[in-house]
This record gives structure tokens, sequence and C-alpha cells, in this order.
């Protein structure tokens, strides 16, 4: 006989990591594809232009779009393609803790 008990604190502490582990996850789109949404904000809003009121709405905006279009690339671009080559999901290859 198995008795499973659920300890409060851990799924705290699972729930606090998720978004370092998706940060981790998709580490390589975020890499890539930052300096684009970067490069493309600093394209439609250039530094003369920006007051200092409006740099924490952008900053926000720039992390949001960059997360953005690094799970979409990861979703529909990296993820089938590393099925289709045989790749682990986990591109570290530590365990992972399990969902319950």
């Amino acid at each position: 006989m198995s008795v499973s008990v659920r300890n409060p604190r851990v799924d705290l502490i699972r729930g606090a990591a998720a978004p370092v582990r998706w940060l981790g996850t998709h580490s390589c789109e975020l890499y890539l594809f930052h300096l684009i949404v970067l490069g493309l904000l600093r394209t439609a809003l250039p530094r003369s232009e920006v007051v200092s009121d409006q740099k924490l709405i952008l900053l926000v905006a720039f992390l949001a779009l960059s997360a953005l279009i690094s799970a979409a690339v990861a979703r529909w671009f990296a993820d089938p393609l590393n099925r289709l080559t045989g790749r682990s999901p986990s591109r570290t290859g530590l365990p992972t803790l399990d969902a319950g």
C-alpha cells in the first residue's frame, strides 16, 4: 500500500520555478530573437523620441514581445524539428521534477 502526501511547500516552489524553467527551456530562442525585437523597437521608436516616462513600458513590451516570439518559434519551428530529428525536449539532459 502506497500513500502519497502532497507537500504545499513543494507545490509553491514548483510554481515559483515555472518561469525560470520556461526561460531555461526557451533560452536559445530568446537569445536569437531578442535582438530582432530590440532592432524593430529601436527602428520604430528612435531613442531621441522616447521620453523617460515611456522607458519602463517599453522594457515590459520588449520582454513580453521577445517571450511571445520565442514561444511561437519554439512551438511551430524548433519543437517540431526536435521531434522530427528525435532529439529530447529536455535539452540539458538533467533529470526533471515529475508533475505529481
